[in-house]
């Protein structure tokens, strides 16, 4: 069996042919950086060819899934070159490597959103082939603060999801919206109740277990459940990797640019800073 040890910033956990993977950078309220989406890319990678794999699934240790890009991590500079020529070229650091190999993941991805997720933690979900939320979990992805772009996919993602107005309300106007809410938006399957909320991404009531019970129950107990996993991901989401790449690309070279020529500097200078992130 494939070992998913010895990362620092998320734990591993098997639960029969689910891979449960909990972002752990709880001091950080779970925020990405370049330590991050190294382990991440690791695990994309290990499982996708790992037989004993058939389900990845990632929640959050803490209080939250994730406060989105720590914008505390030497990664984040938002200076653009002194050169005023190199490009940033996010598309070869770690998070652009992260977004690649996430559109191109074959097997089953499943999200069990314990929290508040922001900016990349919510583009995100919308490649994952089922979400569920806890119902204290908020979406928020407020780009526009920090003169960003809409990434992961989300200028078209989130329009064919919820139509152009409802994706503008988050991604233009940057509204956070409650679990109810992403629910009625058709960003989640449902909403978990009862679920403990102490921080053990693990627990036997967290909505990461409960969520596996359900997997489990629903989908793998079935014949042949990892073969015809394999072929609905096929149909259903790999089908659309290609031209999801290519979209992803594109926003990447406009992020690139507004760094570039020092936009998003100007804007990181003049937000107010509080705990947010992005």
């Amino acid at each position: 069996m494939v070992g998913y040890k010895g990362y620092s910033n998320i734990r591993c956990q098997h639960r029969g042919q689910i891979l449960m993977v909990a972002l752990s950078r709880t001091k950080k309220f779970n925020a990405f950086s370049d330590g991050l989406y190294n382990d991440l890319i690791s695990v994309l990678k290990k499982s996708s060819v790992d037989p004993s794999v058939t389900v990845l699934l990632v929640t959050g240790d803490g209080k939250f899934f994730s406060s989105g890009a720590d914008l505390k991590d030497p990664s984040n500079n938002f200076k653009p070159a002194e050169d005023g020529m190199t490009s940033r070229n996010t598309l070869d650091r770690p998070a652009g490597r992260f977004m690649m190999e996430l559109l191109g993941y074959t097997k089953v991805l499943v999200a069990a959103v314990n929290g508040p997720a922001v900016g990349i933690a919510v583009t995100m979900l919308l490649h994952f082939d089922l979400v569920y939320l806890s119902n204290n979990a908020t979406l928020w992805a407020p780009f526009t603060r920090l003169a960003l772009v809409p990434e992961l996919c989300s200028s078209v993602t989130f329009e064919a999801r919820m139509g152009l107005s409802k994706a503008n309300e988050m991604l233009l106007l940057g509204k956070q919206i409650d679990a109810k809410t992403a629910e009625n938006w058709n960003l989640c399957s449902c909403i978990f109740e009862d679920v403990d909320k102490g921080g053990d991404a693990f627990h036997l009531r967290s909505i990461g277990t409960q969520v596996c019970d359900k997997i489990e129950k629903e989908l793998l107990s079935i014949p042949l459940a990892n073969n015809t996993s394999k072929v609905f991901v096929s149909l259903m989401r790999q089908r659309r990797a290609q031209f999801m790449k290519k979209v992803c690309n594109d926003e990447l070279t406009i992020l690139d640019q507004r760094f570039d020529c020092g936009e998003c500097f100007e804007a990181y200078k003049k937000l107010k800073w509080g705990r947010s992130k992005l």
